[in-house]
């Protein structure tokens, strides 16, 4: 379940972060919790031609539990994508400004 050469940073969290169904977000959650928690899976996976961080993919979504979860184990946060964008640049852009703070 871990990044290998050809996954190219695309990863079963890294998905999860990627995808937010409608009226899924509870499952959603508790999936990347049991990722995270009881598999253990690497938290700042990237994606090998964006750059993009499971900390982006929670700073688009304004996700704030994903992103606190993502932050207290590991994950950095001061992490640029391929055009120098943070996670809390990408939170800004999208007006969530509980998620800013957090990055803050």
């Amino acid at each position: 379940m871990e990044e290998t050469p050809k996954s190219h940073g695309v990863t079963p969290l890294w998905l999860a972060m990627v995808n937010k169904p409608a009226g899924m977000e509870d499952d959603r959650r508790d999936f990347v919790q049991y990722l995270v928690e009881k598999i253990g899976v690497k938290v700042d996976v990237m994606h090998s031609e964006t750059f993009w961080t499971p900390c982006h993919w929670a700073a688009r979504h304004g996700d704030f539990f994903l992103l606190k979860m993502m932050l207290e184990k590991g994950a950095k946060a001061f992490t640029p994508d391929v055009k120098g964008r943070f996670p809390i640049d990408i939170a800004g852009y999208f007006e969530h400004k509980m998620t800013v703070k957090l990055l803050v």
